[in-house]
């Protein structure tokens, strides 16, 4: 088996170590067992669970004890892992009576044993107390698409029944923080304020307590409050790493020149009066001050050539420098007063959005009451409502006490604060008898509202609070090689800083060997740990500021992908063994044995695997997304679509397309233009259904179809009219046939799944159904494809670092640890935080300015803090899945420029690198770079940087191999990503393997179709007009009447009179409206243009700029009144059309070219069995004759495309002259037609 749960060793044969021995056997006190990455702490818990079972001087039944687990699976493991090792004790044939006895005993009761989940045990308690909370006895646990479902109606009513209100805080509060166009942020903010809030024991107390921030006296100091301390220590953070920029500076100084050194002692004389700062009033007039200086100006006059590297170097650490001091001066922008100020202004709005939270989860709790559903969160307030009375213990958690003996809680570091408080419950602080089992370095669920600060806290408690306590460090690792550990402890003992990373990394944390890895006859993985650095280049290497993209573009990372595939490449190639815990020995390294670890799959996954296929490498991502966009679901939702509404033109012409009916294109086109001018493409299927011929068949063949799944669909539910379309269609039987056809199937089997769980729900119905799927796809919210994958698929496997969890892989490449952290949840308009509440953006209603006030900074420093300790442990958890090799790769921008940074950042004597460099880090890049140029095999790294060799070295065990790829190697997708082929490209000399020939072909290669370079494949008509008429089209402006005012700028409405382009579209839009029943004066024309006033077509001042005479006299000529006889009048109407390129680019003749063409025609009339096209134009000062040449190009490709299109001539061509009042025939565009 490839991948091995983490933390399994054999239980049979075990010799325990000292440590793991003492954390199976202590007794009568409460433990907290510290367990790293791969030293055995599942083994360690079952083995505890066994022997309390059948301890000979105290045994405890396995019902007396609860066993927490942080998944289903593991608790199905731990039971069957408890089973086996019972029944392997009863296989044994010397067990006296008594003992044979209490064996049976424990594996009959095994099945009715607490080995469960949190909310497994909380949905126990709440059934069994269910009278105590007033709920129905039948309730049930809701799906969380059911209760998204839920949510949303719920908060739909909310916020209407608040606007009904007229609250006008309410109003306010979505003026301010509501979407530009509806209110859906502000439904998405109330929505996260809940959730959140309900991870806390005391969710309605936490919100309104969130308020006091806001509300501070009014002779209050800004100093005295907390907001002011966790600004200071912002500050105070980036001041660090000025502090140390600044005596860097002072040194380059001395080299360049005096003036040089004046200058860097004056930035450190500001910095360390910043420094001194000991309150924000403090801070905030240092930097006021600061910003004042008057520094030393540097002459420009000549200098002496020799120092001018110096200087240079000297002057791009001032420029640095004072960037990084601009951001503390922009921290502290504002005086301790005003930011009082800030917090009292926010107030009302704070105020408002607790109430409607307040309000929201009131109505959804009554929601769910009336449904007698339940969600998680309510499990664990209503188990703890039945274990709290008042402030203590009630009586059923007494009860509870008094069951079990023990508490064992598995992954305790993912556990938050209401799962805290129940077990505080069950477990009071001097009983002794809780167990709990955890690794803090590998709490990454913080985005699930894990809470790891509290096993942090007891960790630090634990040793001293005495004798009923206990902390036991199982540092031991029996997964990975001794390489692998020590690269880990080289980086993590520089990085895991208290203050910013949350926790320390001393000698306790330290992973050490502890399974003994045998000499290998062949090549084994061991050796050094691998680090491939490839410099981007062009507009990838630009700069950015940004805080890092929700999903980078994945096109750079295409270069990384071909590095990593050939690398794999190698290691196969090389004949590797891996060592096999299950064999007891060595075998040949397979494709399952390799893992690449990335961030996010969702975008460059398919880079990866396309780059791993390519190398025939095969390979399968772990993506939880794509499911809606496989094509064989898309063509079953549009036939749902046009079942619910076969009016939605879309859907149904999707459903028409698709294998089910089997329509071509012109067939489709056949049924469109079957039906009205105006009517939907289901009417134009209904009236070719009548038809003799294969599209009428193929129509009637759909009404029939759609009509007899419609009226099913209103007898009964979604997954039979599944059922229904794949026997009448035999669709599934048809992708079955299909390449990844048992792929296919497994993606409509997931599809009637899907439709049967929703349909077990509160909402039925084909319509809910349709609607449930489009918000999962606008939310984002998408499934993964079917998987037909097994463990044992020799393929590399390509998955996040949070689901390669628990597993292990002997080859891991954690790759694109150049990517920048995603820190976008900072720029919501309301963050939050447990402990420092609400952080709103302050927002000024009249200006619409809004700007970070104290809570909001205060609150984003936390959380940003927070996010990169999460950050840090997520990459600790990404290289302990290593067992035999770790390679990482990343991408950097100008690789010396990052050097030399990383080699000035790290240039210190202490172990630990500054606080201010892991805080301000953006990925993982910045973090790896500082901590691995002090290893001793990072001379070429060192040397790219321009730092001595020997300086700051950190002496290590562990060993590295760091590569640098050129922009060349980088851009490349062939072998020569590797260095291996670099001195070919660097000596210009072919590339091994190469033919001069070939080389010699593909560098004189030219494009056999230059001509075409450049030329335009899609024109307008009046694009074309510009182009190749030949006529002066210099802009005229239109005569104005007096007193019109127009809707440009006003600093355009000086000029008199609106452009001729402007008045044309005015022209255009009236004529586009304006009835035809009969012919009109000016008075009537003068009254259809104040209709459209009215209508809000025109503007009044737009209206008023017409002339309406021009209009009349129009209806009046004789093209007018052959226009108010046709029959059959057409305004506006779009076309497009596919003509030869060589009509318009000659030098493009011969080579079957074609350019597409679109335009509007004005107006089209019918009379007799031809067409007459009108077209408008506004132009001024042109004589009839003027205006016939330069509009007739425009008019004959008019009436060539439209003839074709209608199959019917366009006979005649004219204009109308609104300057002229007149109309012009062209008579020689009607040519050709």
């Amino acid at each position: 088996m490839a991948a091995f749960a983490a933390d399994r060793k054999g239980e049979s044969s075990m010799s325990w170590s000292e440590r793991q021995r003492r954390a199976i056997e202590a007794r009568r006190k409460n433990l907290l067992v510290s367990a790293a990455a791969g030293s055995g702490k599942t083994a360690v818990l079952v083995e505890r669970v066994i022997q309390r079972m059948l301890d000979v001087a105290d045994p405890l039944d396995i019902d007396r004890l609860l066993v927490v687990t942080f998944t289903n699976a593991a608790a199905l493991e731990m039971r069957e892992r408890i089973a086996a090792a019972l029944g392997k004790e009863l296989s044994r044939q010397d067990l006296p009576p008594d003992r044979l006895e209490r064996l049976e005993r424990q594996l009959a009761l095994l099945g009715s044993a607490s080995i469960s989940t949190i909310h497994s045990f909380c949905q126990s308690v709440v059934r069994q107390h269910f009278h105590q909370l007033n709920l129905d006895p039948r309730f049930r646990v809701a799906s969380q698409a059911e209760a998204d479902l839920l949510r949303r109606d719920v908060l739909e009513e909310v916020l209407e029944k608040r606007y009904a209100a007229d609250d006008p805080a309410m109003f306010l509060l979505a003026d301010c923080y509501g979407g530009e166009r509806d209110d859906a942020e502000l439904g998405v903010m109330i929505v996260e304020l809940y959730e959140f809030s309900r991870s806390l024991p005391e969710p309605e107390l936490w919100l309104k307590g969130c308020l006091d921030v806001f509300a501070p006296p009014e002779q209050a100091s800004f100093d005295e409050l907390p907001q002011a301390k966790l600004l200071l220590r912002q500050a105070q953070l980036r001041l660090g790493s000025l502090a140390v920029a600044a005596a860097e500076l002072l040194e380059l100084a001395e080299l360049a020149g005096e003036k040089e050194v004046q200058l860097a002692q004056e930035y450190a004389a500001v910095i360390d009066e910043l420094q001194a700062a000991s309150t924000w009033s403090e801070l905030e007039r240092a930097c006021r001050q600061g910003e004042k200086t008057a520094y030393t100006r540097l002459s420009g006059g000549k200098k002496d050539p020799a120092g001018q590297e110096a200087r240079d170097a000297f002057k791009h650490g001032r420029d640095q420098l004072k960037k990084q001091l601009e951001k503390v001066y922009v921290l502290v922008d504002r005086p301790g007063e005003e930011l009082l100020e800030d917090l009292r202004h926010c107030q009302p709005l704070m105020a408002a959005l607790v109430a409607v939270t307040l309000e929201f989860a009131s109505a959804f709790r009554e929601a769910k009451a009336s449904r007698n559903l339940l969600d998680f969160g309510d499990l664990e307030h209503f188990c703890l409502a039945v274990l709290r009375d008042g402030e203590g213990s009630s009586a059923a958690a007494l009860d509870l006490q008094e069951r079990f003996q023990e508490v064992m809680v598995d992954e305790y570091q993912d556990t938050n604060g209401v799962q805290e408080a129940i077990l505080q419950c069950l477990c009071p602080a001097a009983s002794g008898r809780l167990f709990l089992v955890g690794d803090v370095k590998q709490s990454i669920y913080r985005f699930r509202l894990a809470e790891p600060e509290l096993f942090r806290e007891k960790y630090e408690s634990y040793p001293v609070l005495g004798e009923g306590y206990e902390r036991i460090d199982l540092a031991q690792n029996f997964r990975s090689r001794a390489n692998v550990l020590a690269g880990v402890n080289y980086l993590f003992r520089q990085l895991m800083e208290p203050q910013v990373a949350e926790l320390a990394y001393g000698e306790a944390e330290f992973l050490r060997p502890g399974l003994p890895y045998p000499p290998c006859e062949g090549k084994s993985l061991e050796g050094p740990n691998e680090l491939w650095l490839l410099e981007e280049t062009g507009k990838e290497a630009a700069e950015s500021e940004d805080d890092g993209a929700v999903e980078e573009l994945p096109e750079g990372f295409a270069a990384e992908a071909a590095l990593i595939a050939r690398r794999l490449q190698k290691l196969q190639e090389e004949q590797v063994q891996v060592y096999d815990k299950g064999l007891g020995g060595y075998r040949p390294l397979a494709w399952r044995d390799v893992v690449v670890l990335l961030r996010s799959v969702r975008a460059k996954g398919p880079v990866l695997l396309e780059a791993l296929r390519e190398a025939g490498i095969p390979a399968y991502a772990d993506v939880d997304e794509g499911y809606f966009r496989e094509i064989e679901v898309e063509v079953l939702l549009a036939a749902l679509a046009a079942v619910d509404n076969p009016r939605q033109d879309i859907p149904l012409a999707a459903f028409l397309r698709s294998p089910l009916v089997g329509c071509k294109a012109a067939e489709l086109a056949e049924i469109r233009l079957a039906g009205a001018e105006r009517s939907d493409l289901w009417d134009a299927v209904t009236v070719l259904a009548d038809m003799e011929t294969e599209a009428g068949r193929k129509a009637a063949h759909a009404v029939e179809l759609l009509e007899g799944w419609r009226r099913l669909a209103r007898r009964r539910g979604v997954p039979e009219l599944l059922l229904r379309i794949y026997r009448d269609t035999g669709y599934y039987e048809y992708v079955g046939g299909l390449p990844g056809g048992a792929l296919r199937q497994a993606n409509l089997r997931a599809l009637y799944d899907r439709a049967r769980q929703f349909e077990s729900t509160h909402y039925r119905g084909l319509f809910r159904f349709l609607r449930f799927v489009e918000d999962m796809r606008e939310g984002g919210a998408d499934m993964a494809v079917a998987r037909i994958l097994g463990e044992q698929e020799n393929v590399v496997r390509v998955m996040t670092i949070h689901k390669s969890k628990g597993l292990e892989f002997p080859v891991v490449v954690v790759a694109d640890a150049g990517k920048q952290f995603n820190l976008q949840d900072l720029k919501k308009p309301v963050l939050f935080h447990k402990t420092q509440g609400l952080g709103p953006q302050v927002i000024d209603v009249n200006t619409r300015y809004r700007y970070p006030g104290a809570a909001r900074k205060a609150v984003a420093h936390c959380l940003e803090l927070e996010t990169k300790a999460e950050e840090l442990r997520v990459l600790y958890v990404a290289l302990t899945r290593a067992r035999e090799k770790l390679i990482l790769t990343g991408r950097l921008k100008h690789a010396d420029k990052a050097a030399a940074n990383w080699c000035r950042q790290s240039c210190r004597s202490e172990e630990l690198l500054p606080p201010g460099l892991i805080a301000e880090a953006k990925g993982y890049l910045d973090w790896l770079g500082p901590a691995l140029v002090r290893h001793q095999a990072a001379g070429d790294l060192r040397r790219l940087g321009g730092a001595p060799q020997e300086e700051c070295l950190l002496p290590d065990e562990s060993s590295w191999e760091i590569h640098i790829c050129p922009p060349a190697a980088a851009e490349s997708t062939g072998a020569a990503a590797l260095p291996d082929d670099w001195f070919c490209l660097e000596k210009g000399q072919l590339l091994p393997g190469g033919e001069e020939a070939q080389t010699a072909a593909c560098l004189e290669w030219q494009y056999p179709w230059q001509d075409a370079v450049g030329k335009a494949a899609k024109l307008s008509v009046t694009e074309i007009k510009r182009r190749f008429a030949d006529v002066d089209e210099s802009a005229r402006a239109w005569p104005a009447r007096s007193g019109a005012v127009y809707d440009r700028p006003l600093f355009l409405q000086a000029q008199q009179g609106p452009k001729g382009g402007e008045y044309g579209v005015w022209m255009h839009t009236v004529m586009q409206h304006l009835p035809l029943e009969g012919r009109l004066n000016e008075e009537q024309v003068q009254s259809v243009l104040e209709e459209l006033v009215v209508k809000e077509v025109l503007l009044p001042e737009q209206a008023a700029a017409l002339e309406a005479s021009k209009i009349a006299a129009f209806l009046e000529s004789a093209l007018g009144s052959r226009l108010l006889a046709s029959s059959q009048v057409r305004r506006e109407v779009p076309f497009s059309v596919l003509l030869p390129a060589e009509e318009f680019y000659p030098e493009v003749a011969g080579q079957e070219e074609t350019v597409f063409v679109q335009g509007v025609a004005d107006l089209l009339f019918k009379e007799g069995d031809a067409w007459i096209l009108v077209d408008y134009k506004s132009d001024r000062g042109l004589s009839p004759e003027e205006l016939a040449s330069r509009y007739r190009l425009q008019l004959e490709l008019y009436a060539r495309a439209l003839g074709g299109i209608l199959r019917q001539p366009v006979k005649e061509c004219w204009l109308y002259s609104f300057a002229l009042g007149k109309t012009i025939l062209l008579e020689e565009a009607a040519r050709g037609n």
